[in-house]
């Protein structure tokens, strides 16, 4: 890392594989907290696929959310999932 970006502190790190049950990618939300600001990436086999690089979020929870959504979908989407999976375990395709 270049002296320029040593005071930039990863503050979440998750490794999606482990719940898409794939290696990745890897949410980073990253910042410098003493000047308020962070930003989320994904990277995937050590290189970054994404980065909001200029966004400016000023809680790193915030950006960690986004990074969720951008993932996963709105929680609507995951709910409905979730539901089909149910479903699915009970052996009931059907919606109810």
């Amino acid at each position: 890392m270049s002296d320029e970006q040593d005071w930039i502190q990863t503050y979440h790190r998750i490794e999606t594989g482990q719940v898409l049950g794939t290696p990745d990618p890897v949410i980073e939300v990253y910042g410098d907290g003493s000047m308020g600001w962070y930003e989320w990436r994904l990277t995937s086999d050590g290189k970054i696929e994404h980065d909001t690089r200029d966004m400016g979020y000023g809680n790193p929870d915030i950006a960690l959310r986004d990074a969720l959504i951008h993932v996963y979908g709105p929680p609507d989407v995951i709910q409905e999932l979730d539901r089909a999976i149910s479903r699915a375990r009970r052996g009931d395709p059907q919606p109810r």
